[in-house]
């Protein structure tokens, strides 16, 4: 298979979005309009509720800005996917199909995409405290990620990957996007979850129950779903490193700035 193409709406905008995954050679690249671009040519725009990158316009090449990209990323890091993939998006973001990442990560096995080798290791043992969260970083011969949660009405939930692809598809893929019914109002003036489809997140009362018709919450959904971002945001600057990383309440903004603050501390780098 050649192509697999996705259609709906988004998320944060409403508006009708199309995705198309097209085997490729090289890197992995974004294209918007007539504009290809390579992932590392990308610049993060905003972590708000979500992930929106883009590149500014170019001479006569035109900008452009795609947001809700994390569950795509979230999958091919979870799959190793680094090369022979061209992603094509119309309209300003992606569609949110199942909520999570398992439509999408079946999309890219049905592409028969290889698995690349990490790019990435923990140098040395860390930590890093980064506003609320807390990354910890031992080195290791595999990858090993940890994220622990504690949400209102839920409390305390932790989820695991241990770098394999199906370990991924089981564990994390699935697990939906979710928010509180209460802060909807606020997020809305802000632009974002503007369109709300029960059906493929979790909103949430204060109780932490699912609303209907939002299938209920599964074991640790919220730490799993929590852990497909942290994969995702990691992607962008190379992908989960060979090691152990535990994250304790992590959320889009400073997972880009752990990532950032760990190379420039030394304690990941390229593998040798």
């Amino acid at each position: 298979m050649e192509r697999l193409a996705f259609h709906g709406l988004g998320l944060h905008s409403g508006e009708p979005c199309s995705l198309a995954l097209d085997r490729d050679h090289g890197p992995v690249r974004l294209r918007v309009g007539k504009r290809s671009v390579e992932l590392a040519q990308l610049t993060v725009f905003r972590t708000d509720l979500g992930v929106q990158v883009g590149v500014e316009p170019e001479g006569e090449l035109p900008g452009f800005r795609v947001d809700l990209v994390e569950h795509l990323f979230g999958a091919l890091a979870g799959l190793q996917v680094d090369g022979q993939l061209e992603i094509r998006v119309t309209g300003p973001e992606l569609p949110l199909l199942d909520g999570g990442a398992l439509e999408l990560s079946q999309a890219l096995l049905a592409l028969e995409l290889p698995a690349s080798p990490p790019r990435l290791r923990v140098l040395r043992a860390g930590e890093l405290h980064l506003g609320t969260s807390r990354y910890v970083l031992t080195p290791a011969e595999r990858v090993s990620v940890t994220v622990q949660v504690d949400f209102r009405g839920v409390g305390e939930q932790c989820a695991s990957w241990d770098g394999t692809r199906g370990s991924f598809l089981t564990d994390i893929a699935p697990a939906r996007t979710f928010g509180y019914r209460a802060d909807h109002a606020a997020l809305s003036e802000r632009g974002r979850a503007r369109h709300v489809d029960k059906r493929s997140v979790m909103v949430l009362t204060e109780a932490g129950e699912v609303e209907p018709p939002g299938r209920p919450m599964g074991q640790d959904e919220l730490a799993r779903h929590k852990l497909l971002d942290l994969l995702g945001d990691l992607y962008l600057g190379g992908g989960a490193p060979l090691g152990s990383i535990r994250a304790e309440h992590p959320g889009h903004t400073s997972n880009h700035r752990f990532l950032r603050a760990a190379t420039e501390a030394g304690l990941i780098g390229q593998v040798s």
